[in-house]
């Protein structure tokens, strides 16, 4: 070990680097650095100065004291290294709110400014964070593995770009909140909260928390759909068959077809099955609602069931049912 470098206030982020085997690592720069070797930093390993092992891994941080000593500290190791269980909060005090964000401030309590993040970017960094090391709740951090709001936040904040997938969960997640749970008659208090906390396109840093675990409550949504899925099966019925089911209408295009122009309406059911309506004329307003459908055929669109419909009829709630 190496207690000569641990000093909690004495470090300031450099850059990640990110190890890829077979190609170089790649050096991500925090804002406003300067004055190192970036080739040199593209053939770096797997290296901690802490725990002083070789290995494969990743990802590192570069560390500048204040003296421009130089640390390479591997992510396990990096809550030890500072001394503090959540190390990005002391690494870079000056910087840590300059990141891609929304350059809006309003006054929160006592008057002290609080920094917009935008919405959709923010989860997608969770997304990654779990991606890359699962969910760590706020009550589970520990100096090893701090709490995902707080990894997103600094990957955010040294402007490392998530991954496709990540962004694409990012909007899933918005889609689901927004759509979905805001349509439940009941929801609990967390569930509550965080329809309100994602409903808006930006956030506050006292509401990241609450966001991040938003990402992980979608998480375990798909879980529950994939298990429920396994036993009814990948379609809404057989072919003909007459069902009457709860959909949600995501959206509608006009698409021209051989017999014409159609409002075609593509749907979801409670366990994320999708499906199809073509219709002439009418237009399905968007939400959830239950509706009497008529199976037309079952078919697979880029590898993905889909269930054709020949009939969607909206069913009127009963007179008295609210």
């Amino acid at each position: 070990m190496t207690d000569d470098f641990v000093s909690t206030n004495e470090w300031s982020l450099i850059a990640t680097l990110r190890h890829r085997p077979g190609r170089p690592t790649a050096v991500e720069l925090a804002p406003g650095t300067e004055g190192i070797d970036i080739n040199a930093w593209s053939r770096s390993e797997g290296w901690c100065e802490h725990c002083r092992t070789l290995r494969t891994r990743r990802i590192t941080y570069l560390l500048r004291r204040r003296n421009g000593a130089l640390a390479q500290i591997g992510s396990t190791c990096l809550a030890d290294f500072i001394g503090e269980p959540d190390p990005m909060h002391v690494l870079r005090p000056s910087s840590r709110l300059q990141s891609p964000r929304q350059g809006h401030h309003h006054l929160g309590e006592h008057g002290r400014a609080s920094e917009y993040i935008d919405t959709r970017a923010y989860l997608a960094h969770v997304a990654q964070a779990i991606f890359d090391g699962g969910f760590v709740s706020t009550a589970a951090a520990t100096r090893g593995k701090p709490a995902t709001w707080s990894q997103a936040l600094a990957t955010l904040d040294v402007a490392r770009s998530p991954s496709a997938r990540g962004r694409r969960r990012s909007q899933q997640t918005v889609d689901w909140v927004r759509d979905e749970l805001a349509a439940r008659p009941e929801l609990d208090d967390f569930e509550r909260r965080l329809v309100q906390v994602l409903g808006q396109h930006r956030l506050t840093l006292r509401e990241l928390p609450t966001a991040a675990a938003g990402i992980y409550a979608y998480h375990q949504h798909l879980r529950r759909q994939i298990e429920a899925r396994e036993q009814s099966g990948e379609y809404l019925g057989e072919p003909g068959e007459v069902i009457t089911a709860s959909l949600i209408v995501r959206r509608v295009e006009r698409v021209a077809t051989t017999g014409g122009p159609v409002q075609r309406h593509f749907l979801r059911d409670e366990l994320g099955r999708i499906a199809i309506w073509d219709a002439r004329r009418e237009t399905l307003p968007r939400g959830s609602s239950s509706f009497d459908v008529v199976v037309a055929e079952q078919a697979r669109i880029d590898g993905r069931p889909i269930t054709v419909l020949a009939r969607c009829l909206r069913v009127s709630p009963r007179e008295g049912t609210p």
